[in-house]
């Protein structure tokens, strides 16, 4: 917000002016709009001044205001005190003959208006002209269906059409319109007749002072004497709506029975909002118990979501699991048939596993065995995968050569175990030597045994690849993809097989598990509207019972004080 008055200073700061704060100030102070009279300039003593005054005149309002409410609460609680103490139930009002008569004339303008308005309802029925009926000529307003006289609507359209000239004189004069100044179209300095009107009359009322705000000149206006209209006439022959009450037969009704009909009406308010506030009372620990049956139902159901979410969640733990046992699968076929397409295309360009240089410098290397030595001499490989033969060097070397063929054995035993049952098993276990002691060659031995020989395949494989790839950079020939493979298989976790026997996409993916969400959430919503209807069901039975026990005790109370009343009633008549 841009303040164009340059003595604007905010109420949560104090600017320090210099020099050149003055000089721009100045600038903006000649450069303001002609047709609006520049404020006076005042130097920063006087700002300072003028900063601190106002912050002493809010201190003194907040300090005022608050000794109000305080001595507002302090007559409450003496009127209070003097009641207990002289056990009057009369309670103080301040002002109590003022407000009675104010009442009292708001409800007497009450009934004139409402005369009125149903004498115009008739006359628009028979004699639009309203002379039978003692009103003006009455129409009717197109856009509300209101009925009401040609003066009244004819005053109402020029108000609404000198606000749209103002309205459109304000727009045509732009952002620097200042409808206060002394010379606008308006005069009186921007204040409308009407205005002006009840200004006049507010400062010939008691009790008016220049610092009233606008709601108390409001409530002041609303209290000011005003002429009393015109009494309303139904003629004879004319009746009224059924059930519909005759204003204009309570024009003269005295203060003393519209004091008497206010009186009834608090009174009945009184009642009203004792009765309501009985009623909430009522029944109150039947409804608690209602609302804890409805949570517990709530509760208990959500218990067993939980339970049937765990069983959907070890669900498709299990087919996530298979998933990707099947997705490590495809891979391992698909790396093997990438291996020996690119063996074929070695084997092309010459370079084979035999002819190649360094192949058969490349030994396997068995890791994990926790520095024991090992020598792949005393082994003898076969055919299958973990088909291992151990060498016979002499007759005495193995405990146990009954089933040299490793691939049957048992499964893993602890090594303790194992060395102690080694005679009465199917494991085979090495001479304890100087050079070998393997202990007992079980499956676990086995298997990385067949690892090391795997990545020994891999290391050829892979050294024949990089001899081929060097011989195509050296003749200035392209790699092709088939050499640029991956040599480990690399399977894709969370994937699908499509039906085709592709894998789905990352973006297939995606849109999968928003499916499934969105599936879950619908469920789940379904699940919870059932619940909240089976919960709301449960607290309402609760609470019809809780309520028939309730009347039912009820019930049985008062039968049981007028058996008590009755049987008082025969003791006094035979002591007569």
């Amino acid at each position: 917000m841009a303040y164009d008055n340059p003595n604007f200073i905010p109420a949560s700061s104090r600017p320090l002016l210099n020099a050149q704060n003055v000089q721009h100030m100045q600038h903006d102070q000649k450069s303001a709009n002609p047709g609006r009279q520049a404020p006076k300039f005042r130097t920063p003593q006087e700002l300072e001044r003028q900063q601190r005054l106002k912050e002493y005149r809010i201190a003194a309002r907040r300090e005022k205001r608050n000794r109000k409410s305080d001595e507002k609460k302090q007559r409450k609680l003496n009127a209070t005190i003097l009641r207990r103490m002289t056990k009057n139930p009369a309670k103080y009002t301040k002002n109590k003959d003022r407000n009675r008569e104010r009442a009292i004339l708001l409800y007497r303008r009450d009934i004139y208006k409402k005369a009125i308005e149903q004498a115009q309802r008739l006359a628009f029925e028979h004699d639009r002209s309203g002379k039978s009926f003692n009103v003006g000529p009455v129409t009717k307003v197109p856009d509300t269906d209101e009925i009401i006289t040609i003066e009244a609507l004819e005053i109402r359209e020029k108000r609404l059409a000198d606000k749209q000239a103002r309205d459109e004189a304000a727009a045509a004069a732009g952002p620097n319109h200042n409808p206060f100044n002394s010379n606008s179209a308006n005069g009186n300095n921007g204040i409308t007749p009407e205005r002006q009107a009840q200004i006049l009359i507010l400062q010939q009322m008691p009790g008016y002072w220049p610092g009233m705000s606008n709601r108390q000149q409001k409530k002041l206006l609303l209290y000011a004497p005003q002429p009393i209209p015109p009494r309303p006439i139904i003629p004879e022959g004319i009746s009224l709506p059924e059930g519909e009450t005759d204003w204009g037969a309570e024009w003269d009704i005295s203060d003393n029975e519209i004091d008497r009909r206010l009186k009834r009406e608090k009174r009945d308010k009184v009642t009203t909002r004792k009765e309501f506030r009985r009623k909430q009372q009522a029944g109150k620990a039947e409804r608690r118990m209602a609302r804890d049956e409805k949570r517990k139902v709530y509760r208990e159901l959500k218990d067993a979501w939980k339970a049937i979410k765990a069983k959907e969640k070890a669900n498709r733990s299990t087919i996530r699991v298979l998933e990707d046992q099947l997705n490590h699968q495809l891979a391992m076929e698909l790396n093997d048939h990438d291996r020996l397409v690119a063996l074929h295309y070695c084997d092309l360009l010459g370079f084979t596993l035999a002819n190649t240089d360094g192949v058969n410098d490349i030994k396997p290397t068995v890791t994990g065995l926790k520095g024991i030595d090992f020598d792949w001499d005393d082994i003898e490989i076969g055919e299958g995968k973990l088909d291992f033969k151990i060498k016979r060097k002499a007759e005495n070397s193995f405990t146990d050569n009954s089933n040299p063929n490793l691939t049957s054995l048992g499964p893993r035993t602890s090594k303790a175990t194992s060395t102690a049952t080694a005679s009465q098993s199917n494991f085979i276990s090495f001479a304890p030597t100087e050079t070998t002691d393997l202990g007992s060659l079980n499956y676990k031995i086995r298997k990385k045994l067949q690892m090391s020989l795997d990545r020994c395949e891999l290391e050829k494989e892979k050294h024949v690849r990089e001899r081929a790839l060097e011989y195509l950079t050296e003749h200035g020939m392209t790699h092709p993809p088939q050499l640029l493979t991956e040599l480990h298989p690399k399977s894709k976790t969370g994937k699908l097989v499509l039906p085709n026997g592709l894998l789905e996409t990352d973006k297939q993916l995606r849109i999968r598990a928003r499916v499934e969400l969105a599936e879950f959430n619908k469920f789940m919503k379904v699940l919870r509207a059932q619940a909240k209807e089976q919960s709301i069901y449960a607290g309402l039975k609760k609470y019809a019972d809780a309520m028939a026990a309730a009347e039912e005790r009820e019930k049985e109370e008062l039968a049981r004080k007028e058996k008590e009343g009755d049987s008082e009633e025969d003791d006094s008549m035979d002591t007569d």
